[in-house]
């Protein structure tokens, strides 16, 4: 299914707020599940750095281009033939002098595939052109120098040697591979990963300066709240993704349109997914853009509702004295409610994305069961329904097809969190201490900030360390 805001869809069935269509789809191998993608306008591409124009990067003789396209194609371990798939859909489009796209494509140099080479090389892609070694950037100035593409470091260089040579008014910037979640686990293995995993070096990145992934698992509210401050757009898929990952089609648009908004790109990487999905079904799958302007309203409202809940004991009924002295009247008793109990019983349900060893599940699923329930107290209900509404407002699209279970269980609304629904389930959590306050390998900012992990603590048990 494909989901707009109210405003864009115009006539139709609306669910959650949002236009919709199903489309149920069989069932794929988990062994091909993968990757990772993003998109941005006006995209500050280093972590460190802060860019207000492009401009600045380069003194360019002519008018900047309007987009350039940056795409980090790790492609050195069992995804490769589909990135050789991915490099036929992204050369159809080619440059322009509109468009720039380039590649820094890794290969482990399968003897099966055509045009075969291992190691790293840089593309500037023209239209039609094949991933061949002559056909690489040739400048030893511009060679890469160090081949582990789960370095952090060789990210940051190859987006410095994309803004110096591709210099351009606003970036996609792609990193192609698998992902798992927020986490940065150091012991994971496929297909579980952290995102852009070197088979080689056994070296994973994390926290990258992207706006959205073309990868399992990155598509939540941890992820978003990390890249902020840092991009306009995160597109990425709240459960697993095929191997076949993205229909790069969304390109040929871009060419067609370089004066597409960043918005409007995000829409386009959304529908062409859409697209390619429904007509070649691959079990369950889920895609969204999500405006990163609007992350700090849902965190500050959730907090509100975790808080909230935290605060309400259960109250139980509580007879009233009569007014004409004849002892009490039950009929005119308080409600009773335990919101406690009520985000227990609304959790409950929910399918984890990938599997309990994720434990993720679609936040906005939780809320809306949570305001509805008959246990939650007036005050957190208006509390999760401001959360609830304040997420909403910031999928800007959303895509989802071939949820086994029910639409309450999966949700697939546009944003996962780390939810699991016990202690036991929270011990076969990859990289659980990831979650931990204490943390201090790779810390999680919506970790460190926000109420989120003292809710689990305190209401599910959660064995966290604050």
């Amino acid at each position: 299914m494909i989901a707009l805001s109210k405003e864009e869809a115009g006539e139709g069935r609306a669910v959650h707020g949002e236009l919709s269509l199903r489309h149920e789809g069989r069932g794929c191998p988990r062994l091909l599940m993968k990757k990772f993608l993003v998109s941005i306008a006006s995209f500050v591409l280093l972590l460190s750095m802060t860019v207000t124009s492009a401009a600045a990067a380069v003194a360019a003789p002519a008018p900047l281009p309007k987009w350039s396209v940056l795409i980090f194609m790790n492609g050195k371990n069992d995804l490769e033939p589909f990135a050789l798939q991915n490099w036929r859909q992204i050369a159809n489009a080619g440059s322009t002098d509109e468009v720039a796209i380039a590649v820094e494509f890794g290969r482990i140099g399968d003897p099966d595939e055509p045009g075969s080479w291992g190691g790293v090389k840089r593309f500037f892609v023209e239209k039609g052109m094949t991933p061949d070694a002559a056909n690489a950037v040739q400048d030893p100035a511009q060679l890469v120098r160090n081949a582990d593409m789960g370095d952090f470091d060789v990210f940051r260089e190859f987006l410095a040697w994309g803004k110096k040579y591709h210099p351009a008014k606003h970036y996609m910037v792609v990193v192609w591979n698998h992902g798992a979640g927020w986490r940065a686990n150091r012991k994971s293995s496929p297909p579980m990963r952290s995102v852009s995993f070197d088979d080689e070096t056994q070296h994973a990145l994390y926290n990258v300066d992207v706006a959205g992934f073309d990868a399992c698992l990155m598509a939540n509210l941890e992820n978003a709240y990390e890249l902020r401050s840092r991009a306009s757009y995160l597109v990425g898929s709240e459960g697993m993704e095929p191997g076949a990952g993205w229909d790069y089609g969304f390109l040929g648009e871009l060419v067609e349109n370089p004066a597409m908004s960043g918005s409007d790109l995000s829409k386009s990487i959304a529908a062409h997914y859409a697209n390619y999905y429904t007509a070649n079904p691959s079990g369950h799958v889920t895609l969204s853009a999500i405006d990163l302007g609007k992350v700090v309203q849902i965190v500050e409202r959730l907090d509100r509702s975790a808080a909230s809940i935290e605060a309400n004991a259960p109250v139980a009924f509580v007879p009233m004295a009569s007014p004409f002295g004849r002892g009490a009247v039950s009929s005119l008793s308080e409600p009773s409610f335990d919101s406690a109990a009520a985000a227990r019983e609304s959790r409950a349900p929910l399918r984890y994305y990938g599997d309990v060893t994720v434990g993720a599940v679609d936040l906005s699923a939780w809320l809306d069961d949570l305001v509805a329930g008959k246990l939650t107290d007036p005050m957190t209900a208006s509390s999760a329904s401001g959360a609830r509404t304040a997420l909403r407002a910031a999928v800007l699209v959303n895509f989802y097809a071939g949820c086994s279970a029910s639409a309450t269980a999966c949700g697939d609304n546009g944003l996962s969190i780390l939810f699991p629904k016990s202690g036991t389930d929270y011990k076969l959590l990859v990289d659980a201490s990831g979650y931990d306050r204490t943390n201090v390998f790779k810390p999680v900012a919506f970790v460190k900030e926000t109420g989120w992990p003292k809710f689990l603590h305190g209401v599910f048990g959660i064995p966290l360390k604050l």
